[in-house]
């Protein structure tokens, strides 16, 4: 086995070592606005909060969630680089465009700008940084954060689906996916994006309960990205 070769298989199986910390994040994470359909904001807010006990934590962020994500993306570019795009690129190749064009802006809008201790922000706090945080978004921008919402979810929705049928073809070369895998997967993402839609029309349907002094910081949060400043 060339050596090569020996890289190649290193980083497939690096990849997918990575993929089930990012899966499992990705699951608890998308379900809250799933949730939101049937609970609504305080549901969503309720589910999220849960949610970061598990990955927002000093150590377990880093360790579960930008750690793993970072390798992965890493370890994915070099070995495409290794390996060479096919043509046409492959459908879990493509989902890769619309995942690291709005998770950056995700991760910034949700993440690091609410965290910013200076005036006017000064540090959304954890009970501020709630599903009112998402409201206020969606209210404030309806097309543009529903858009980015929907797109980040069919990526990574299709990226799943196709990265678990590549881990199949790798782990298992004889188990070849059914005929009607096709019609299964795509209907597979349409039913989490469908989810999700709903979703976020619940969120922006209801009332937003902030204080004014509130408002302004989360207002100014979100601002911080120059696509919310156009």
């Amino acid at each position: 086995m060339s050596r090569r070769t020996k890289a190649i298989w290193a980083l497939t199986i690096i990849q997918h070592g990575t993929a089930s910390f990012i899966s499992v994040f990705a699951l608890i994470h998308l379900s809250a606005p799933i949730l939101a359909t049937f609970g609504g904001s305080e549901l969503a807010s309720q589910t999220m909060l849960l949610g970061r006990e598990f990955y927002q934590g000093t150590l377990s962020e880093p360790l579960l969630v930008l750690g793993p994500l970072g390798i992965h993306v890493t370890a994915s570019a070099v070995k495409r680089f290794l390996i060479g795009f096919p043509s046409p690129p492959s459908l879990l190749t493509w989902a890769t465009i619309p995942i690291l064009s709005t998770l950056p802006i995700h991760f910034a809008t949700h993440r690091l700008y609410p965290s910013i201790p200076d005036p006017p922000i000064n540090a959304l706090s954890p009970g501020e940084l709630d599903y009112e945080y998402v409201k206020f978004g969606l209210q404030a921008w309806p097309w543009r954060n529903t858009l980015l919402y929907l797109v980040l979810v069919a990526g990574t929705a299709t990226h799943a689906l196709e990265g678990a049928r590549a881990m199949i073809r790798f782990w298992q070369p004889g188990a070849a996916p059914p005929k009607e895998w096709g019609w299964k997967r795509w209907s597979t993402v349409a039913a989490v994006v469908g989810s999700a839609a709903v979703g976020i029309l619940t969120l922006k349907g209801e009332t937003l309960i902030v204080t004014s002094r509130a408002a302004s910081r989360i207002s100014s949060a979100w601002k911080h990205s120059i696509l919310y400043r156009l």
